[in-house]
Protein backbone atom coordinates (compact mmCIF):
# COMPACT_ATOMS: atom_id res chain seq x y z
CA UNK A 1 0.00 0.00 0.00
CA UNK A 2 1.10 3.44 -0.43
CA UNK A 3 1.49 4.90 2.53
CA UNK A 4 1.87 8.79 1.48
CA UNK A 5 0.27 11.02 -1.33
CA UNK A 6 1.48 14.29 -2.37
CA UNK A 7 -1.21 16.88 -2.93
CA UNK A 8 -0.03 18.76 -5.97
CA UNK A 9 -2.23 21.71 -7.04
CA UNK A 10 0.34 22.27 -9.92
CA UNK A 11 -0.80 19.20 -11.69
CA UNK A 12 -4.93 20.41 -11.76
CA UNK A 13 -6.91 22.42 -13.95
CA UNK A 14 -5.52 26.15 -13.59
CA UNK A 15 -8.33 27.44 -14.77
CA UNK A 16 -11.29 25.51 -13.19
CA UNK A 17 -12.12 23.88 -9.93
CA UNK A 18 -10.21 20.35 -9.87
CA UNK A 19 -9.56 17.66 -7.11
CA UNK A 20 -7.23 15.39 -6.26
CA UNK A 21 -8.30 11.86 -4.83
CA UNK A 22 -5.13 11.38 -2.00
CA UNK A 23 -6.96 8.59 -0.52
CA UNK A 24 -9.83 5.70 -0.44
CA UNK A 25 -10.55 4.06 3.10
CA UNK A 26 -13.35 2.05 3.97
CA UNK A 27 -13.97 5.00 6.25
CA UNK A 28 -13.80 8.23 4.13
CA UNK A 29 -12.28 9.70 0.91
CA UNK A 30 -10.59 12.41 1.62
CA UNK A 31 -9.36 14.54 -1.71
CA UNK A 32 -7.68 17.70 -2.35
CA UNK A 33 -9.27 20.87 -4.34
CA UNK A 34 -7.90 23.41 -5.88
CA UNK A 35 -10.29 27.16 -7.26
CA UNK A 36 -8.59 29.82 -9.22
CA UNK A 37 -10.21 33.28 -8.89
CA UNK A 38 -13.54 33.86 -10.06
CA UNK A 39 -14.88 30.02 -10.84
CA UNK A 40 -17.72 28.00 -8.94
CA UNK A 41 -17.78 24.52 -7.64
CA UNK A 42 -20.54 22.12 -7.89
CA UNK A 43 -23.88 23.01 -8.01
CA UNK A 44 -26.03 23.48 -4.95
CA UNK A 45 -26.38 19.75 -3.52
CA UNK A 46 -26.22 17.45 -0.65
CA UNK A 47 -24.26 14.29 0.59
CA UNK A 48 -25.43 11.02 2.14
CA UNK A 49 -22.19 12.00 4.45
CA UNK A 50 -20.43 14.04 6.82
CA UNK A 51 -18.06 16.39 5.18
CA UNK A 52 -14.92 18.44 6.05
CA UNK A 53 -12.97 20.96 4.52
CA UNK A 54 -9.52 22.28 5.78
CA UNK A 55 -8.68 25.57 4.17
CA UNK A 56 -5.27 25.24 3.11
CA UNK A 57 -4.67 28.57 0.98
CA UNK A 58 -6.78 31.82 -0.51
CA UNK A 59 -10.64 32.12 0.54
CA UNK A 60 -13.53 30.58 0.21
CA UNK A 61 -17.51 31.32 0.12
CA UNK A 62 -19.33 28.39 1.30
CA UNK A 63 -23.48 28.66 0.95
CA UNK A 64 -24.45 26.38 4.22
CA UNK A 65 -28.41 25.65 4.14
CA UNK A 66 -29.19 29.53 3.41
CA UNK A 67 -26.40 31.07 5.54
CA UNK A 68 -22.92 32.43 3.91
CA UNK A 69 -19.22 32.05 5.27
CA UNK A 70 -16.57 33.60 4.23
CA UNK A 71 -13.29 31.22 5.31
CA UNK A 72 -10.06 31.86 4.99
CA UNK A 73 -6.52 29.81 5.54
CA UNK A 74 -6.18 27.56 8.15
CA UNK A 75 -9.84 26.73 8.80
CA UNK A 76 -12.34 24.22 9.05
CA UNK A 77 -15.76 23.84 7.40
CA UNK A 78 -17.95 21.40 8.98
CA UNK A 79 -20.89 20.05 6.23
CA UNK A 80 -23.48 17.33 8.37
CA UNK A 81 -25.03 15.22 6.18
CA UNK A 82 -28.01 16.38 4.39
CA UNK A 83 -26.77 20.41 4.62
CA UNK A 84 -27.19 21.98 1.15
CA UNK A 85 -24.22 23.83 0.34
CA UNK A 86 -22.34 25.21 -2.50
CA UNK A 87 -19.12 27.53 -2.84
CA UNK A 88 -17.69 30.36 -5.01
CA UNK A 89 -14.03 31.79 -5.03
CA UNK A 90 -13.67 35.50 -5.20
CA UNK A 91 -10.03 35.52 -4.35
CA UNK A 92 -7.63 37.07 -4.33
CA UNK A 93 -5.60 33.98 -5.86
CA UNK A 94 -6.23 30.11 -6.06
CA UNK A 95 -8.13 28.79 -3.24
CA UNK A 96 -6.88 25.03 -2.05
CA UNK A 97 -8.76 22.55 0.38
CA UNK A 98 -8.70 19.27 1.81
CA UNK A 99 -12.44 17.81 1.20
CA UNK A 100 -13.36 14.69 3.62
CA UNK A 101 -16.31 12.56 3.34
CA UNK A 102 -17.10 10.03 5.87
CA UNK A 103 -18.24 7.27 5.68
CA UNK A 104 -16.93 7.19 2.09
CA UNK A 105 -19.71 7.17 -0.03
CA UNK A 106 -20.49 3.65 -2.10
CA UNK A 107 -18.44 2.94 -5.48
CA UNK A 108 -21.91 2.45 -6.95
CA UNK A 109 -23.71 5.22 -6.24
CA UNK A 110 -23.85 9.38 -6.54
CA UNK A 111 -21.60 11.12 -4.05
CA UNK A 112 -23.71 14.24 -4.56
CA UNK A 113 -27.47 15.16 -5.11
CA UNK A 114 -28.62 18.41 -6.89
CA UNK A 115 -30.84 20.16 -5.11
CA UNK A 116 -32.74 23.76 -5.71
CA UNK A 117 -31.47 26.94 -4.82
CA UNK A 118 -34.87 27.17 -2.27
CA UNK A 119 -33.63 23.65 -0.77
CA UNK A 120 -33.35 23.65 3.53
CA UNK A 121 -32.17 20.70 5.76
CA UNK A 122 -29.67 19.02 7.53
CA UNK A 123 -28.98 18.75 11.12
CA UNK A 124 -28.44 22.33 11.86
CA UNK A 125 -25.04 22.05 13.18
CA UNK A 126 -22.56 23.16 10.08
CA UNK A 127 -19.79 25.48 11.00
CA UNK A 128 -16.98 27.42 10.23
CA UNK A 129 -14.03 27.37 12.84
CA UNK A 130 -10.32 28.76 12.69
CA UNK A 131 -7.52 27.40 14.13
CA UNK A 132 -6.51 30.37 15.75
CA UNK A 133 -9.84 30.43 18.21
CA UNK A 134 -8.99 26.88 19.60
CA UNK A 135 -6.59 26.19 22.84
CA UNK A 136 -4.38 23.08 22.02
CA UNK A 137 -3.08 21.34 25.25
CA UNK A 138 -0.21 18.56 25.76
CA UNK A 139 -1.95 15.11 25.97
CA UNK A 140 2.09 13.36 26.11
CA UNK A 141 5.56 15.36 26.24
CA UNK A 142 6.11 17.71 23.24
CA UNK A 143 3.21 16.56 21.78
CA UNK A 144 0.36 19.71 21.70
CA UNK A 145 -3.22 19.14 20.10
CA UNK A 146 -6.78 20.36 19.85
CA UNK A 147 -10.38 18.99 18.37
CA UNK A 148 -11.33 21.14 15.17
CA UNK A 149 -14.36 18.78 14.48
CA UNK A 150 -16.03 16.61 17.27
CA UNK A 151 -18.90 14.84 18.11
CA UNK A 152 -19.84 17.23 20.60
CA UNK A 153 -20.17 19.20 17.28
CA UNK A 154 -22.40 16.85 15.40
CA UNK A 155 -20.17 15.22 13.73
CA UNK A 156 -20.78 11.29 14.02
CA UNK A 157 -18.76 9.47 11.62
CA UNK A 158 -15.30 11.90 11.52
CA UNK A 159 -12.76 13.75 14.31
CA UNK A 160 -10.72 15.51 12.48
CA UNK A 161 -7.37 17.46 14.98
CA UNK A 162 -5.05 20.04 15.08
CA UNK A 163 -1.49 18.75 16.05
CA UNK A 164 1.61 20.26 17.07
CA UNK A 165 4.94 18.99 17.63
CA UNK A 166 8.24 20.07 19.06
CA UNK A 167 11.87 20.38 18.04
CA UNK A 168 13.40 17.19 19.95
CA UNK A 169 10.50 15.58 21.06
CA UNK A 170 10.31 12.11 21.93
CA UNK A 171 8.63 9.56 19.14
CA UNK A 172 5.66 7.93 20.28
CA UNK A 173 6.03 4.08 20.73
CA UNK A 174 4.44 1.94 18.30
CA UNK A 175 0.61 1.76 18.31
CA UNK A 176 -2.16 0.97 16.72
CA UNK A 177 -5.94 2.07 16.32
CA UNK A 178 -8.94 0.52 15.88
CA UNK A 179 -9.80 3.13 13.16
CA UNK A 180 -8.25 4.57 10.17
CA UNK A 181 -6.39 7.75 10.70
CA UNK A 182 -4.56 10.23 8.31
CA UNK A 183 -2.14 12.76 8.93
CA UNK A 184 -2.12 16.06 6.62
CA UNK A 185 1.13 17.56 6.99
CA UNK A 186 0.66 21.45 7.27
CA UNK A 187 4.49 22.99 8.59
CA UNK A 188 7.99 21.55 9.27
CA UNK A 189 8.86 17.54 8.95
CA UNK A 190 7.34 14.66 10.76
CA UNK A 191 8.92 11.17 10.43
CA UNK A 192 6.92 8.10 10.40
CA UNK A 193 7.41 4.87 10.46
CA UNK A 194 4.47 2.66 8.95
CA UNK A 195 5.05 -0.73 9.53
CA UNK A 196 8.40 -1.65 7.43
CA UNK A 197 8.57 1.33 6.22
CA UNK A 198 10.29 4.69 7.27
CA UNK A 199 8.43 8.27 5.93
CA UNK A 200 10.10 11.48 6.24
CA UNK A 201 6.90 13.74 5.44
CA UNK A 202 6.85 17.57 4.62
CA UNK A 203 3.85 20.30 3.96
CA UNK A 204 1.33 19.12 1.61
CA UNK A 205 1.76 15.47 1.81
CA UNK A 206 -1.49 12.94 3.54
CA UNK A 207 -0.18 10.07 5.76
CA UNK A 208 -2.62 7.11 5.16
CA UNK A 209 -2.86 4.47 8.27
CA UNK A 210 -5.71 2.03 7.85
CA UNK A 211 -6.88 0.65 10.73
CA UNK A 212 -4.61 -2.23 12.57
CA UNK A 213 -1.38 -0.98 11.11
CA UNK A 214 1.75 -0.50 13.47
CA UNK A 215 3.47 3.17 12.88
CA UNK A 216 5.12 5.82 15.45
CA UNK A 217 5.93 9.67 14.65
CA UNK A 218 8.22 12.31 15.62
CA UNK A 219 9.58 15.53 14.22
CA UNK A 220 12.39 15.31 12.72
CA UNK A 221 13.02 18.98 11.76
CA UNK A 222 14.68 21.96 13.23
CA UNK A 223 11.25 23.93 13.83
CA UNK A 224 7.38 23.09 15.33
CA UNK A 225 5.90 20.54 13.34
CA UNK A 226 1.82 20.98 12.02
CA UNK A 227 -0.33 18.45 10.98
CA UNK A 228 -4.26 17.79 11.13
CA UNK A 229 -5.06 14.75 12.01
CA UNK A 230 -8.18 12.72 10.68
CA UNK A 231 -10.03 9.64 12.67
CA UNK A 232 -12.53 7.62 10.43
CA UNK A 233 -15.09 6.18 11.51
CA UNK A 234 -15.55 8.64 15.10
CA UNK A 235 -13.32 7.15 18.06
CA UNK A 236 -15.56 6.32 20.99
CA UNK A 237 -15.93 8.54 23.77
CA UNK A 238 -14.06 6.13 26.06
CA UNK A 239 -10.99 4.25 26.57
CA UNK A 240 -7.56 4.72 24.94
CA UNK A 241 -7.51 5.44 21.15
CA UNK A 242 -3.56 4.35 20.93
CA UNK A 243 -3.04 0.57 21.38
CA UNK A 244 0.38 0.35 22.54
CA UNK A 245 1.98 -2.63 20.74
CA UNK A 246 5.67 -4.70 20.09
CA UNK A 247 6.66 -4.54 16.55
CA UNK A 248 9.70 -5.69 15.03
CA UNK A 249 10.82 -7.47 11.73
CA UNK A 250 12.10 -10.92 12.62
CA UNK A 251 14.28 -10.92 8.89
CA UNK A 252 12.27 -14.30 8.34
CA UNK A 253 10.56 -15.05 5.23
CA UNK A 254 7.64 -17.53 5.43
Amino acid sequence: MNFVRRFDPATLAPDAFDFQVLSELESNITVGCRAPQGVKGPKRHIHASDQVYVILDGTIHVELSGEAFKVEKNSVVFIPAGTPHTNWYDGPGVETHIDILAPAPSAMGEVGTMVDDDYQGGPGTHFVRSFDGVELSEIVPGYMTAPLVDRADGSEHVHVRLFETMVGGPALPWHIHEFDQQYYILDGVFEVDVAHEHHTVTAGNLVRLPAGVPHRNWNGGDTVERHIVILAPHPPEVGPWDMEVNFALTGKAL
